[in-house]
């Protein structure tokens, strides 16, 4: 399932990170925070996280080719009376951080964690791409023209949420059927949407006065 953030919103977000020396892929987190924070309804979240895996002091590793991606777990603290930028700026200092273990593998971090074999760090993905397009793919003669293809993603976790920069913001969960129903995980989007928008238009907030409902869940109420 899938949404399309605004053009509007998606300029927002480009200004709101500059100026608070943000990072777009730090509001979308926080979105995601919040709505597992309500779900749970804990202050206190954890999520898997995509990391590039190609640290940028090792020669010659923009060049290697390959899958060499590697997802890490991130916790997060959800406190209602804190400002909203507080939670943003504290998601961007743990991705800076965890770039000294973009490297480091999931199943070592599993074994540290004190947590039972076979118990997983985390049952859901969340997965920015970013990843940028090689400028010869954009030459003036273009042999090869691919226009209209859908965007999909798939792992082994039950949740996958993917998002991808552009004029418009595109949001998707994948999931498994055997465990959500398609209207639990629209509602789901519906949620993080409403969230994501409302971090972008009162980001001086505090947390707890971010609403999460559409605006047909309030009418409905």
């Amino acid at each position: 399932l899938a949404t399309q953030l605004s053009e509007t919103d998606t300029q927002a977000l480009q200004t709101l990170s500059q100026r608070f020396q943000l990072t777009p892929n730090t509001f979308l987190q926080a979105a995601w925070a919040l709505m597992l924070a309500h779900y749970a309804r804990s202050h206190e979240v954890l999520f898997g996280v995509t990391v590039a895996g190609r640290p940028t002091d090792l020669p010659g590793v923009e060049t290697a080719l390959g899958l060499i991606i590697n997802s890490l777990p991130i916790r997060v603290q959800v406190r209602p009376d804190k400002p909203v930028l507080d939670i943003l700026r504290g998601l961007l200092y743990h991705n800076l951080e965890l770039r000294q273990y973009e490297y480091f593998p999931l199943v070592r971090i599993q074994a540290l964690s004190g947590l039972a074999r076979g118990q997983a760090l985390f049952q859901h993905l969340f997965v920015f791409e970013n990843a940028p397009v090689d400028p010869t793919l954009r030459g003036e003669r273009e042999v090869l023209n691919i226009v209209g293809a859908p965007h999909r993603s798939h792992s082994n976790y039950p949740l996958t949420a993917v998002f991808v920069p552009g004029p418009e913001f595109h949001l998707q969960i994948t999931y498994d059927v055997h465990r959500f129903e398609a209207g639990v995980v629209e509602r789901m989007l519906g949620h993080f949407r409403t969230l994501l928008e409302q971090l972008i238009r009162r980001p001086e907030a505090r947390l707890g006065a971010v609403p999460m409902l559409t605006s047909a869940e309030q009418r409905l109420i």
